[in-house]
C-alpha cells in the first residue's frame, strides 16, 4: 500500500527505490519538497542513520529548499513580469486600433461631409444657372441703335474690371436692368449696382421706376459692388 502511495505521488523510481532498502534500514523518513505543481522526494533518511548525519541531510535539505524557493521567487518574478509586458502589449495593440478605427470613422465622416458640401454647391450651381437663363430667356429684345423709340445704352464694369453693355429702351423698367445683370452672374441679392457721377446704389431704387425717370438716359456707366 505504501509503495502504490509512492508510485502514485512521486513515481514509480522512487518506488523502486524504496523496494530495494532491507528491513534493518527502516524506519525510513522521506524529505519531500514542493517543486512547482509536483512533490519530489529530496532524500530518503533510513532509520539506522546517526543524528549527526541526519541534521546534515536536514540542514542540506533545507538549503535546496531555501534556494528552491528563491529559484520558483525568481521564476515567478519573470513569468509575472513577462505576463506585464504581454499586457501592456495588447493594450497597446488595442489603444492603437481604437485610434486607426477612430481615424478611420472621422476619414469617412469628412469625405462623406465632403461629398454632401459638394452636392450642395453642384445643386445651389445648377439652381443658381436656371434662374440665371429663365432671367436671360424673359428679357425682352433689345433695341436696334436706330430704333425710333428713346433708347437708352448702359455700360456695365464688373467687380474684375471686365466691361458689358447693352441698350434699354428709355420705358424699360428698372427690373429689366437688374434681370439683365442678374443673367451675366450677377444677382441683385449679393451685388449693388452703382452709379458714379452722382454716386447711387441703383439696386436700392423702386424696381418698376422707368429708366428715363431714373435719368439713366441717353447713356451711363454703372459698376458692380460685391455685398458684404
Amino acid at each position: 500500500r505504501f509503495l502504490s502511495m509512492c508510485t502514485r505521488h512521486f513515481g514509480s523510481v522512487v518506488a523502486q527505490t524504496i523496494r530495494t532498502y532491507k528491513t534493518d534500514q527502516f524506519p525510513l523518513l522521506l524529505i519531500i519538497m514542493g517543486k512547482r505543481s509536483s512533490n519530489e522526494v529530496l532524500n530518503v533518511i533510513q532509520g539506522n542513520t546517526t543524528v549527526d548525519d541526519l541534521m546534515m541531510r536536514l540542514i542540506n535539505a533545507m538549503e535546496i529548499f531555501a534556494a528552491q524557493q528563491q529559484e520558483d521567487i525568481r521564476d515567478e518574478d519573470e513569468r509575472e513580469a513577462r505576463e506585464k509586458v504581454k499586457r501592456e502589449q495588447d493594450e497597446a495593440y488595442r489603444v492603437s486600433l481604437e485610434a486607426d478605427r477612430a481615424k478611420r470613422e472621422a476619414q469617412e465622416r469628412e469625405i462623406a461631409e465632403q461629398v454632401r458640401q459638394e452636392q450642395i454647391r453642384k445643386e445651389q450651381e445648377e439652381e443658381r444657372e436656371a434662374i440665371r437663363l429663365s432671367l436671360e430667356q424673359s428679357l425682352p429684345p433689345e433695341p436696334r441703335e436706330e430704333s425710333t423709340e428713346l433708347v437708352s445704352k448702359l455700360r456695365i464694369r464688373t467687380p474684375r474690371g471686365e466691361f458689358f453693355e447693352r441698350r434699354f429702351l428709355a420705358s424699360n423698367r428698372l427690373q429689366v436692368v437688374f434681370d439683365f445683370v442678374a443673367s451675366k452672374g450677377f444677382p441683385k441679392d449679393e451685388y449693388k449696382l452703382l452709379s458714379t457721377f452722382p454716386r447711387r446704389d441703383v439696386s436700392q431704387f423702386d424696381p418698376t421706376e422707368t429708366l428715363i425717370e431714373m435719368k439713366l438716359y441717353p447713356q451711363e456707366t454703372l459698376f458692380l459692388e460685391a455685398k458684404e
